[in-house]
């Protein structure tokens, strides 16, 4: 979808040369790219209706490097300088500021953004958000004023940069030892700051994204585009496709088979699933890590998943319940991933993915591993909370009331974390509108027995860099201890997972060893090349198409 990416620093000045060898080596002094390994762009996103994300013009977006040092200084430089263009230099504290940032997309001659970080400091005091303060507010399973007018927000540090039409390329530069950031400001100090002449130093910006408004008109142009025949045919709609993950444990005694695997039948109420989230978003391609949000869940799901596949007792088909863990994709964008997986189990399809047949009428339960990464400690115990939609609560209150006491069963026998029910007044809170099991309880032909696990058991999100390109650090500097809570509660999980599967209700006998979420972490935040990742895991993966 892009035609082109780069950042130039360009130094401007009238050039009169006849020796080609001359030229070039003019033209090497004058430009200095950016390398795009420390680049991350703004990029377009179109949904049905309309465009958000930004786009440089087809042959770029060039000005005068303008570098910002107070607001009221280049809100004067930009007022009193109407017929120049200017691409503005900023840090992250004045990226966040969402006045100034309106302030710029409001003037016509700013014509791109680059927006400097340092992985080196600590960013934890700016509470900044790219989504909104009600995320997918719009796909929730209740009404807006019962999910989003609450005494607090969900999400305050919310400013909705992500569904924004930004009138500008903006690119988020990582710059660990200011170099890159030296060099335009020694260019912009020397010729901009007070000019002598007409030599400037200015910036260019190539990102130019191939769109043309909303999604319908893409298709309906890609479609009109195919009828024309030609060697080589444009793509101009790339489509946003992931892929859900699924791994199961199945008793054959769950099951009948046939002849083929039509008539492969699975028992009713058969089967529970254990499932996750394992997207973010952010506005800059590559950099929505979730540090602190999606990845702590996605590492204890693995590590849980990983440690009960080799128990005894499953290996020898001594439960009672099959079980299956979920990773859904796409889940930032509208809930994409969690409504495949809600279509799959209505039409069948899982049964032609994996083997087994699993549809809506197998389902026992489904646990939702939530954001889990900032638990706050209260009498020397991790916190974390089992949440449930109450009106779907109270008509499934025996099988979920099953759920509740396995989780607490395992909780007081590991003594590590304390998961339980928040207090009584809260429970009459709607689910967490970032949670996936509202798709689930809007698309389940029956009330759908279910626990949502989470660190909060009431707004805000404690994760105060949600869907942001800050969320990259990982433990988080407040809780040091992070990683030794994650493993407690994973062992606990796995415990009450395995009393609720096993045909004897029995806790777990061994504790996890390999991998430990602390390792699929370290994996996610410093080494995506490590050797776990490498390892060879059989998995049945569910397309999203």
């Amino acid at each position: 979808m892009f035609a082109l990416q780069r950042v130039i620093l360009i130094l401007v000045f009238l050039c009169i040369s006849l020796d080609p060898l001359d030229f070039s080596k003019i033209t090497e002094q004058i430009y200095n790219y950016v390398p795009l390994s420390h680049a991350s762009f703004c990029t377009r996103k179109l949904n049905l209706t309309g465009q958000v994300g930004c786009s440089s013009d087809i042959n770029g977006n060039s000005g005068v490097a303008l570098f910002m040092n107070e607001s009221q200084d280049i809100i004067q430089t930009l007022s009193s300088d109407i017929s120049s263009s200017f691409v503005v230099v900023v840090n992250v504290e004045q990226f966040v500021n969402t006045s100034l940032m309106r302030y710029f997309r409001s003037t016509t001659n700013i014509k791109g953004l680059i927006v400097f970080s340092n992985e080196e400091e600590n960013y934890d005091s700016y509470a900044f958000s790219e989504s909104s303060k009600c995320p997918n507010s719009d796909y929730s399973a209740y009404n807006l004023t019962d999910q989003c007018d609450l005494d607090a927000q969900w999400n305050p540090a919310g400013t909705e940069y992500s569904y924004i039409s930004w009138p500008f390329p903006v690119v988020l530069v990582a710059d660990v030892n200011n170099t890159i950031w030296t060099s335009m400001y020694e260019c912009f100090s020397m010729l901009n700051r007070e000019p002598a002449d007409d030599t400037r130093c200015m910036i260019e910006i190539n990102n130019p994204m191939s769109a043309v408004g909303s999604s319908e008109t893409c298709f309906r142009r890609q479609y009109l585009m195919s009828l024309h025949i030609s060697e080589s045919s444009e793509i101009f709609c790339d489509e946003l496709t992931g892929l859900n993950i699924i791994l199961s444990v199945t008793d054959s005694k769950n099951h009948s088979r046939g002849n083929n695997i039509s008539n492969y039948a699975r028992s009713e109420n058969s089967s529970v699933f254990v499932l996750t989230r394992m997207d973010s978003r952010s506005i800059f391609e590559r950099s929505g890590f979730s540090s602190q949000g999606v990845l702590p869940s996605i590492a204890v799901l693995i590590s849980v998943a990983v440690h009960l596949m080799g128990q005894k007792t499953l290996k020898n088909s001594q439960f009672e319940k099959d079980l299956l863990f979920s990773f859904l994709d796409n889940e930032a964008y509208d809930f994409m991933g969690s409504s495949r997986f809600s279509y799959d189990l209505s039409s069948g399809n899982i049964a032609r993915y994996t083997g087994d047949p699993v549809i809506w009428n197998n389902v026992y339960a489904v646990i939702e591993l939530g954001e889990l990464g900032l638990s706050r400690k209260r009498d020397n115990y991790s916190m974390f909370f089992m949440l449930t939609d109450n009106k779907t609560y109270n008509v499934t209150r025996n099988l979920t009331d099953n759920i509740f006491h396995h989780l607490t069963a395992a909780s007081e026998t590991n003594q590590k974390v304390d998961i339980k029910r928040p207090l009584s007044k809260l429970r009459e809170l709607p689910l967490p509108p970032i949670s996936s099991m509202q798709t689930l309880l809007q698309n389940s032909p029956r009330p759908l027995p279910h626990v949502v696990l989470s660190d909060y058991d009431r707004p805000p999100f404690l994760n105060k860099h949600f869907e942001s390109f800050l969320d990259t650090r990982w433990p988080p500097l407040d809780i040091p201890t992070a990683d030794t809570i994650l493993l407690d509660f994973a062992n606990t999980l796995a415990d009450a997972l395995h009393r609720i599967v096993s045909a004897n209700h029995e806790p777990i006998s061994s504790s996890i060893a390999y991998p430990k979420p602390s390792d699929i972490m370290e994996c996610f935040s410093t080494n995506l090349g490590c050797d776990l990742f490498k390892m060879v895991i059989f998995l049945c993966v569910v397309w999203i198409d």
